[in-house]
């Protein structure tokens, strides 16, 4: 039990990189040392994030139709990415509070349940499969910053850091959505026992356990909001490229098998991380919007309990008004219709592009 034990070795990375924000549970000296040690590390992290960024958008602008289009790719969706982490890193640092409540409520939530459980294992074990996928991911990136090597170009700007922790946060973000629907899943097997049961005082604390879940959500759409905007961004910007280089562009630069399999690659890997997470996060919200519908039980099991069927009505009086969604500040909702979304300006940012470059051609037709 327990996704921040489970989630150790990657939250260590994630603590060295800065990307997860130091918790302040009181105002020890010691404490607030930390803090400020934090605070330093956001700033040269940031300094160096801005710095290669600047050199990235130099080289890129310096001269846009590089001898390598392959490289003109990777620069373009490293940018995207680089982007995303520095504004990650700020939001963190502006939300540390909040990162310290949601840890110690997923924390209590998991410990209650654990407590309240009466069929033996709860929780399956994350920790070889969070690890699992960190070697993975290290080992694609590998792949990919070998083979894709361009001789004459800085090694410095070809290492491409930002993906990696990019992707290992969104690891992190994932299990922590599915921590939430397994605690989602395991409060209304709890409200259907205690329903069955007629038991008044299991009911009421599964409704307050329900509430903290709540509390939880919403404490993910402030903490992780921005990654989440930052995750369709790069979605857009990553695959957009890929199709405009390697297609659009095609007779103006030669693309080898090579280059082609590797964007290709790097096409399935995006759509997968990326569309998984969304997938996961409106499979998460259903469970949880589905807890109280163990409350249809008691059609079943009828019960002259009174004071159980008005709890029951308030809760179902209270959830009619409450909106369980995880958003980016309640502006876009996270599930597959974001994905559609993504898609959809994929196809009418290329339809642009492919105008332009036909204006272009038609131009340079014209002055020959």
């Amino acid at each position: 039990m327990g996704l921040y034990r489970e989630q150790r070795v990657l939250l260590a990375v994630l603590g060295w990189c800065s990307m997860l924000a130091t918790p302040i549970s009181g105002g020890t000296p010691t404490t607030k040392l930390a803090h400020r040690l934090y605070c330093l590390r956001v700033g040269v992290i940031l300094s160096v994030l801005l710095t290669f960024l600047y050199l990235r958008v130099w080289d890129i602008t310096r001269d846009f139709h590089l001898v390598s289009v392959s490289y003109v790719m990777w620069l373009t969706s490293v940018i995207a990415e680089t982007c995303v982490i520095i504004s990650t890193l700020l939001a963190n640092a502006y939300n540390v509070s909040s990162f310290r409540a949601l840890s110690d409520l997923i924390e209590h939530l998991e410990r209650s349940i654990e407590e309240r459980n009466t069929a033996g294992h709860v929780y399956p074990s994350y920790g070889v499969a969070i690890n699992a996928l960190m070697v993975v991911y290290l080992v694609y990136h590998s792949i990919l910053i070998y083979f894709s090597y361009q001789m004459g170009i800085s090694f410095a700007l070809q290492i491409r850091l930002e993906v990696v922790i990019s992707d290992f946060y969104t690891v992190q973000l994932l299990f922590l959505l599915l921590a939430i629907g397994r605690c989602a899943r395991q409060l209304r097997r709890m409200l259907q026992v205690s329903i069955v049961s007629n038991r008044v005082s299991d009911v009421c604390a599964v409704l307050r356990l329900r509430d903290d879940l709540v509390r939880a959500v919403a404490l993910v759409n402030r903490c992780y909001g921005v990654f989440f905007l930052g995750c369709g961004v790069a979605w857009v910007v990553s695959i957009t490229s890929i199709l405009y280089f390697d297609f659009v562009l095609e007779g103006a630069f030669f693309l080898d098998a090579r280059s082609l399999g590797l964007h290709t690659l790097m096409f399935v890997w995006k759509s997968t991380i990326i569309g998984g997470l969304l997938m996961v996060a409106g499979t998460v919200m259903d469970r949880v919007n589905e807890i109280m519908q163990a409350t249809y039980r008691c059609e079943t099991h009828p019960s002259n309990n009174r004071r159980l069927t008005k709890m029951l009505d308030k809760a179902l009086l209270k959830c009619q008004f409450q909106d369980i969604n995880f958003t980016v500040y309640g502006l876009l909702t996270i599930d597959n219709s974001l994905s559609y979304t993504v898609i959809g300006s994929i196809v009418t940012y290329l339809v642009i592009l492919v105008q332009f470059r036909q204006v272009e051609e038609r131009i340079e037709n014209m002055v020959n």
